[in-house]
């Protein structure tokens, strides 16, 4: 089911419909002409499961619609969830600037089904030469990645489950337009949540009640509500000792 956060449709209708993902903010209509031609789209169910080797391969992809999650199977046969991927968002750019392939590990966990688009590799990496403002989107969002890595690695190292899930939850209501009060609006499930805090859906379960208990979120049939985004980030600032 479609949300506010997804775009409309199975991808854009039009070079302009573009300007919607992130790092084609700005760019000229030539360039997103260009960029128009090679699209390739794919639509994807609940609950699937994509391996990067077989179908992304010398491909970047951006997000039009649903909710994913970058992967990684052990030899172990363990998931290992690298991050989240929201409509807007990119995700194989990294990878693609480093000169690597992502390796048969790599796996995208689809949350909330919906349609991604992907671009070859090779013309993704001559766009900052076409574009100033590519350039500077790509910039920006490297930016982002590197420090929201950075996070996900303080917290797994320094906070427990509660301290990850407050961290989690503060990351979901960014996403979201509004005040102090924000209803998430797609919610993530708490299998999604344990995925990406690395804990059991038990314990976040658990915590999910403790903080409705504190009258902090409200639970309604799988809806979080944030009653206080104000007062998540302080409990965040005082069990993390930094701002969200």
């Amino acid at each position: 089911m479609a949300t506010s956060m997804d775009l409309a449709g199975n991808g854009p209708k039009t070079p302009q419909d573009l300007r919607q993902l992130h790092l084609f903010n700005g760019v000229a209509d030539e360039v997103l002409e260009e960029v128009f031609s090679l699209l390739r789209r794919t639509k994807f169910k609940n609950r699937a499961t994509s391996i990067f080797e077989r179908d992304f391969h010398a491909r970047v992809a951006f997000v039009w619609s649903g909710e994913y999650r970058v992967g990684v199977t052990t030899p172990h046969g363990e998931t290992v969830t690298m991050y989240g991927v929201k409509p807007r968002e990119a995700f194989g750019f990294a990878v693609a600037l480093a000169g690597h392939s992502f390796g048969d590990a790599h796996r995208l966990f689809v949350d909330r089904g919906g349609v991604i688009v992907d671009i070859p590799t090779d013309y993704f990496l001559s766009l900052s030469d076409k574009s100033a403002a590519f350039a500077k989107n790509l910039t920006r969002t490297l930016v982002t990645h590197a420090l929201n890595y950075g996070a996900r690695a303080y917290e797994l190292a320094a906070g427990n489950a509660r301290n990850r899930l407050l961290a989690e939850l503060i990351r979901h209501a960014h996403l979201v337009p509004g005040g102090d009060r924000r209803r998430l609006n797609p919610s993530p499930t708490q299998a999604s949540l344990a995925a990406l805090i690395g804990a059991t859906r038990e314990a976040v379960s658990r915590q999910l009640h403790a903080l409705k208990e504190e009258g902090v979120i409200e639970l309604d049939r799988g809806k979080i509500t944030i009653v206080s985004l104000g007062t998540l980030q302080k409990m965040d600032e005082r069990a993390m000792g930094r701002r969200l």
